[in-house]
């Protein structure tokens, strides 16, 4: 995941034209870094962004939790935003102005707490649980990019996969954001298959969904139909990207374009 985001990174924002006329050397990787809008911090080959970040602070807290706690996932995004904790650079190299100002309100909520419990922010960084993030919407691919550690850690068993995939979302996307909770959940689901062992062929079949919701995978929710007709094959386009197949922001294509790539 951190080398695949430090390879791309360079390539963030290039259009499929430049790309064409611009096959990928060493020298247009390096050329490409230092024009790079984020050049000033991500200079150097290796150094991975945001996403790879926060999928660190999702993992560390997965391991010292022995399992999905939203309170201490957030804690350790504050750390990130605020101490550059789990960052290639020693720097915040890049947030989301809303995820920014959803830190900035959580650290008040905080200090509120401490001083109305006469404790130190320490002492209530380490509690299990007690003050929740209040979620805004944001870029609804974010959440996407850096969900890989939750289907790692509870592959075993799926259905809780799942679940804590779109749980994983809600700590940054409004709580009724069901199209981004269930782009989370479906994906989680295929990494959690791929685990087990599927082949290519399994996970990109039209029924994979349908299967795996008759073992229990889904629970009792049904996906979004957006994200249904993902899963049955809408990205399956001969033509790519004359067909639509893109890189964006919005998580639906984004979900699309990875399988297709796949």
């Amino acid at each position: 995941m951190a080398v695949g985001d430090a390879l791309g990174v360079p390539f963030e924002s290039a259009t499929r034209e430049h790309m064409l006329i611009n096959p990928v050397t060493d020298s247009m990787i390096e050329n490409r870094r230092k024009s790079h809008h984020w050049n000033h911090v991500l200079k150097e080959a290796g150094l991975f962004s945001d996403d790879t970040s926060m999928a660190l602070c999702l993992a560390a807290s997965l391991i010292r939790r022995h399992g999905f706690n939203a309170y201490d996932i957030f804690v350790r995004f504050k750390w990130w935003v605020k101490h550059n904790y789990m960052s290639s650079t020693g720097k915040l190299v890049f947030v989301w102005q809303t995820l920014k100002r959803q830190v900035d309100e959580f650290e008040q909520r905080q200090k509120a707490y401490a001083d109305e419990h006469q404790m130190t922010i320490e002492q209530v960084e380490q509690m299990v649980s007690t003050i929740p993030s209040e979620p805004e919407t944001v870029a609804s691919d974010s959440a996407l990019m850096r969900l890989a550690p939750i289907p790692l850690f509870f592959y075993r068993s799926p259905k809780e996969a799942v679940h804590y995939s779109g749980e994983s979302c809600r700590l940054t996307f409004e709580q009724n954001g069901k199209l981004a909770i269930d782009i989370c959940r479906y994906y989680g689901a295929l990494i959690v298959a791929a685990l087990h062992g599927e082949k290519k062929e399994e996970l990109l079949h039209n029924n994979f969904y349908e299967r795996k919701f008759q073992l229990g995978w889904f629970g009792n929710e049904q996906l979004h139909e957006d994200v249904l007709k993902v899963a049955h094959g809408s990205y399956k386009k001969s033509g790519g990207y004359d067909e639509g197949i893109r890189g964006t922001m919005n998580g639906i294509i984004v979900l699309e374009a990875a399988l297709w790539t796949f």
